[in-house]
C-alpha cells in the first residue's frame, strides 16, 4: 500500500489498517491519523504524524522499522505496543517485545 492510498481510505472513514505493509521509504510524515488502528504493521517515516488515541486495546499493536520523532501519541496506551527498532518521538530507540 502507498501512502496516499493509506491517506485516501482512512479520508473516507476507514480505521483499521491491521498488516499493512507500506513500501519501503514510504512516509506518511505530518499525516493527521488519530484513532488509527496499525496492528502488525509495517511502517517506515511517521515523523510528527497525529497518532493521538490510536487503537491499541488488543494488546496486537506493533510497529516495526518505524520512524515517530516529533509523532503526537497523545491519549495512546503504548503499555501495549510491540516496537522494534522505532525511533521514539524523542529520537531514542526502542525495541520491546510484548
Amino acid at each position: 500500500m502507498t501512502p496516499q492510498e493509506l491517506i485516501q481510505r482512512y479520508a473516507v472513514g476507514e480505521r483499521d489498517f491491521t498488516g499493512i505493509q507500506l513500501q519501503q521509504h514510504s512516509s506518511l510524515q505530518g499525516a493527521e491519523l488519530p484513532e488509527i488502528i496499525l496492528r502488525e504493521a509495517v511502517c517506515a517515516n511517521l515523523r510528527g504524524a497525529n497518532l493521538s488515541y490510536a487503537d491499541t486495546e488488543d494488546g496486537g499493536f506493533s510497529l516495526r522499522f518505524a520512524d515517530l520523532t516529533e509523532a503526537n501519541l497523545e491519549g495512546t496506551d503504548t503499555t501495549r505496543v510491540w516496537f522494534h527498532e522505532t525511533i521514539m518521538p524523542d529520537g531514542s530507540v526502542c525495541t520491546v517485545d510484548r
